[in-house]
This record gives structure tokens, C-alpha cells and sequence, in this order.
């Protein structure tokens, strides 16, 4: 996954004045840490959302929302969402969306 420094700014942004996020690089991007637990991440001209299966149906229904896959193995409750889709739906409301399942896993 290749960064894209306006997303990883957008991201940043967002999530600045959090105390509990930690970013950190990984799959050749970066991720923000909720508990030591993947919370979102950066790619090409979209975001990665890490919303869980239980949400991963409903939040599939938004659009731009699509399975994550690396080296074409699907990971389930993983979701990339293009950058407009994001922006359009509310780059915090998507935010929200994956705290809700990552406040739920222990922490590391």
C-alpha cells in the first residue's frame, strides 16, 4: 500500500488532537493506532478503515467502500474507501464508524 501525503495530512488532521492514536508506519503507509490496534490508514487517493465484519455489510452500502485485499487475500472487516466518497459521507463519521469496532478489541 503506497502512501499518499494529502490523505496522510487529511488523516493527521483528524485525528491530531487525539491522545489515545498513535501513527505508525505499516504495509507501506501509514496507520493510526487506537490501543495499539489498527483505527484507519492511507493509500492512493483513498483512506483504509478498519470497521470490523459486523459493520463491514452495512458500511459496504456507502460508496467508494470496497473489501480490502492484499496479494489478492481479502481482509474481512477492512475497508478502502475512496478519497471524495470519504470527504462526501465525512471523513470523521468513517473515523467513528472504526473506533466502534476497535474500542471493542483488547489492547496491545
Amino acid at each position: 500500500m503506497a502512501s499518499d501525503p494529502h490523505i496522510t495530512d487529511m488523516l493527521a488532521g483528524a485525528l491530531k488532537n487525539r491522545g489515545d492514536i498513535e501513527r505508525k508506519k505499516m504495509f507501506g503507509g501509514n496507520c493510526w493506532l487506537l490501543n495499539g490496534n489498527m483505527l484507519c490508514g492511507d493509500g492512493e487517493g483513498r483512506f483504509m478503515f478498519r470497521v470490523g465484519k459486523d459493520q463491514q455489510d452495512a458500511a459496504l452500502k456507502n460508496p467508494g467502500a470496497e473489501i480490502v485485499a492484499f496479494n489478492g487475500r481479502k481482509m474481512g472487516g477492512i475497508l478502502w474507501v475512496r478519497e471524495e466518497d470519504a470527504l462526501a459521507y465525512g471523513l470523521d463519521n468513517w473515523i467513528t464508524l472504526a473506533e466502534r469496532f476497535v474500542r471493542t478489541l483488547p489492547a496491545k
